[in-house]
């Protein structure tokens, strides 16, 4: 999928995705990546192994996120790819003015 594909599949996308593609930045293997969510949404998010497993197998299908083992074979690691900075980033420009929006009308009241 190229990345302009992979942009309008994504954008809008789900807080799940979203978080997943966010702590990417660092390889992590599935427990990992839904403890650091956990972490970074301040417990609002909480990812099941099957929520987390199925966006994993999403991403990486739509070459978002690539897969490699770990050094003893017996996890899968993840990393956030090219193709999947760039969504994240159109994602954060949208919600930065979706964020502007409500500043702007929060302020006129």
């Amino acid at each position: 999928m190229n990345t302009e594909q992979a942009i309008k599949k994504y954008v809008p996308m789900t807080d799940t995705m979203f978080h997943i593609l966010l702590v990417l930045n660092d390889e992590m293997h599935g427990y990992a990546i839904a403890k650091k969510v956990q972490e970074i949404s301040n417990g609002r998010l909480e990812l099941e192994a099957g929520t987390i497993y199925s966006s994993l197998a999403k991403l990486h299908r739509d070459a978002l996120i690539v897969e490699h083992k770990s050094s003893d074979d017996r996890r899968r690691i993840y990393k956030i790819t090219d193709v999947g900075r760039t969504v994240l980033a159109s994602e954060c420009d949208r919600l930065m003015d979706v964020v502007s929006a409500v500043t702007k009308y929060m302020s006129v009241k």
